[in-house]
């Protein structure tokens, strides 16, 4: 089915697409997609050129989740029980993208999500080749440091003449309890899988590695040793922000020392940077722009104590020692 869409943008917030033909497109289908939650949200651009837009901020593809991941104990099961699960619910009534760029997963592993495709009913009876291509993907790009008969199990079961997804949930919880036995009195076993630690979109990572030479650090912004140590910090009411190192990036992207996770933020937003222990403010050409003391930051601008910071809606107040 992907032969019917072309890739027009995609980064760690969104993803549009474009039909190859406005001819394939059926609009009745988006109310399906909203009343999903296994779809991916998303909005239809423009009807001529059947251009849809999706939402896939905390998500990361199948593909990226796979590569970055290696199972434990009995948690591969479980994440390929809820995986198989998922697709059959979603494509009931339904087109979606069947291929590991297009399937999604929560950054903590905690959900699937799948992407709606418009397709008028001829073009999406879907065949069971494209999940036994999925599942040979599987078998080479499952990882798991326990669970090493579910490889096998795959390779045997994908040439299997009774192949459907049904028969693979089922046989695959058959050989999760064969191999992990239900404990006496457990009659239902525990299907959540999530991760402490969200990952990260392999082009963040990429990103980062080319820009700062290092991959990013999770909660970057939190103190490290005494508080005392740092003479300078950003305060949003709440929570303080120690300012650390030369140079401080604030934006939305996962690379920013400090992080705001809100669409009015753009990816890297504005700079601080510290000369000779003073504190400097410089805009990154941001959408919604940046401002001190209700100033629009137009040039690199002093910090003094106690100033008010502005990106978009959300403020913070300079303090210094």
């Amino acid at each position: 089915m992907q032969d019917w869409v072309d890739v027009i943008e995609r980064n760690d917030q969104r993803m549009k697409l474009r039909l190859k033909s406005n001819k394939l497109l059926d609009v009745s289908l988006f109310e399906r997609f909203e009343h999903d939650d296994l779809c991916l949200r998303c909005v239809l651009n423009d009807t001529a050129s059947a251009t849809i837009t999706y939402a896939i901020q905390d998500f990361l593809s199948l593909d990226d989740f796979l590569d970055q991941y290696t199972f434990k104990k009995e948690e591969g099961y479980t994440f390929l029980e809820n995986l198989f699960t998922s697709a059959v619910a979603v494509n009931r009534n339904k087109p979606v993208l069947v291929d590991p760029e297009f399937i999604f997963v929560s950054n903590v592993g905690d959900r699937f999500a799948f992407v709606g495709v418009p397709l008028v009913i001829d073009e999406w009876l879907i065949q069971k080749d494209v999940w036994i291509e999925i599942v040979k993907y599987l078998i080479n790009h499952f990882k798991s440091e326990h669970a090493y008969e579910i490889n096998g199990f795959l390779i045997k079961f994908v040439e299997s003449s009774e192949f459907s997804l049904p028969n693979l949930i089922l046989a695959i919880k058959a050989l999760h309890d064969s191999y992990y036995p239900k404990k006496l009195f457990h009659f239902k076993r525990n299907n959540s899988f999530v991760l402490k630690r969200p990952l990260i979109p392999n082009t963040i990572i990429k990103e980062c590695v080319q820009e700062y030479g290092h991959l990013p650090q999770e909660e970057k912004t939190q103190l490290i040793g005494s508080f005392d140590e740092y003479k300078a910090y950003l305060s949003d009411g709440t929570t303080n922000y120690p300012l650390i190192g030369e140079t401080v990036l604030i934006g939305r992207s996962m690379a920013c020392d400090i992080r705001i996770e809100s669409l009015e933020i753009s990816l890297k937003h504005a700079k601080l940077t510290r000369v000779d222990d003073r504190w400097y403010i410089q805009d990154l050409k941001s959408k919604n722009k940046t401002y001190l003391n209700e100033k629009l930051v137009q040039r690199k601008m002093r910090l003094k104590d106690g100033m008010v910071i502005s990106f978009s809606q959300k403020q913070f107040t300079f303090h210094e020692k």
